[in-house]
């Protein structure tokens, strides 16, 4: 990617443009001989470099957050997804808040609806997921990565789990989270 979109960036699809937009900053090219705009979503693996690192000790790892970097210190404006990303943004990497932008992501309207499923069909989806009828539901929808304290998670749940089992919520994990790096945790 970092070799051969410079070459593409700069042949005949891209003569009549005068920007580009990177809609995530890892897709984004270190040396790019037109302008660009980036969107940063975060800078994780820099800000909590310590948990990264452990299991992504080489060479690869370091020259592609260079790469990452390079390519947003590059950009003539740096959109960024919250203010946090922006602080960390302007915090390490030295840009100037003048070149950054908060542009939240949007939701749209649809995910504000809540809609109750019928008792049968709220029968018909606990029996697919093993969920036993009347028990109350925590959902979790994010990664198992350590950033994310998952373990906190399954502490409380084991808090909640002691009194009476039989009434204790379920835990449901949402995701393919056993194809995760972190699953045997």
């Amino acid at each position: 990617q970092q070799l051969v979109y410079p070459i593409t960036l700069s042949g005949a699809a891209t003569r009549e443009m005068n920007l580009l937009h990177f809609p995530a900053h890892l897709d984004a090219p270190a040396w790019c001989a037109k302008p660009f705009i980036v969107t940063v979503l975060d800078l994780i693996p820099i800000v909590c470099a310590d948990l990264y690192r452990a299991d992504n000790p080489g060479w690869r790892f370091r020259f592609g957050r260079f790469l990452e970097l390079r390519a947003i210190k590059s950009a003539r404006l740096v959109l960024a997804i919250s203010e946090h990303t922006a602080r960390d943004v302007n915090r390490v990497l030295g840009i100037p808040l003048e070149r950054i932008v908060i542009t939240p992501l949007g939701v749209d309207e649809k995910f504000f609806a809540v809609e109750r499923l019928s008792g049968d069909d709220e029968r018909a989806l606990r029996a697919r997921l093993s969920i036993p009828p009347g028990r109350p539901i925590v959902l979790y929808v994010g990664g198992i990565d350590q950033r994310k304290n998952w373990p906190t998670l399954l502490r409380t749940m084991e808090i909640l789990c002691a009194g009476n089992p039989a009434d204790a919520p379920i835990l449901v994990m949402a995701g393919k989270i056993e194809n995760d790096r972190e699953y045997p945790k």
